[in-house]
């Protein structure tokens, strides 16, 4: 089943028309692009149902925590979604990048909830292939930046992954726009 958070802002005309219009449209290009594998549209109006739910119970401190159009946000709201659908695994993809690989999402999914040498895996996160074919960021130093260079950090854990012989290579950063969480972590 592929969960498909979409980010629907509308301004002008009949809100709900438009949306409902947009979700039909959402949907058939992704059963032209998935074919039999379920899909489930998660847009605006769901996030809105679901606010009622949650507003009755005990919950009301987690809805600012949901949207659709803002990362950390839709993260929260895949999750929340892979709960109330009971999916054994979630796969978040920004939308800013593309997969070239037609075996992605059987490669992603790989040895989720199981064991491999010895340690439950549990989530598993990508690395992204930059325009120059290099999965190294490009450093660039500024002076403020002495203390805590994000970029240099990341390659020389990209660099350990890179050296690595395993398949599979712990690792103290996740890139959340290629991530993979099995239900045991979520």
């Amino acid at each position: 089943m592929l969960v498909l958070p979409c980010c629907l802002d509308i301004k002008e005309g009949d809100f709900w028309t438009v949306l409902s219009r947009t979700d039909e449209k959402v949907r058939q290009v992704m059963k032209d692009c998935v074919g039999s594998i379920p899909v489930v549209i998660f847009t605006r109006k769901n996030l809105v149902d679901f606010s009622q739910y949650i507003e009755e119970g005990r919950f009301k401190n987690v809805f600012p925590h949901l949207d659709l159009c803002d990362y950390p946000k839709i993260r929260n709201s895949g999750l929340i979604a892979a709960q109330l659908l009971g999916v054994d695994a979630v796969l978040f993809m920004d939308n800013d990048e593309v997969v070239r690989d037609l075996q992605f999402l059987p490669i992603a999914e790989e040895f989720l909830g199981l064991d491999h040498n010895g340690m439950r895996v549990s989530g598993k996160a990508g690395f992204y292939i930059e325009p120059d074919g290099s999965i190294l960021l490009k450093e660039d130093n500024p002076w403020w930046k002495i203390a805590w260079n994000t970029f240099s950090l990341m390659n020389r854990v990209f660099r350990d992954i890179i050296a690595s012989e395993s398949r599979l290579v712990r690792s103290p950063i996740i890139l959340g726009g290629n991530l993979a969480i099995h239900r045991s972590l979520f």
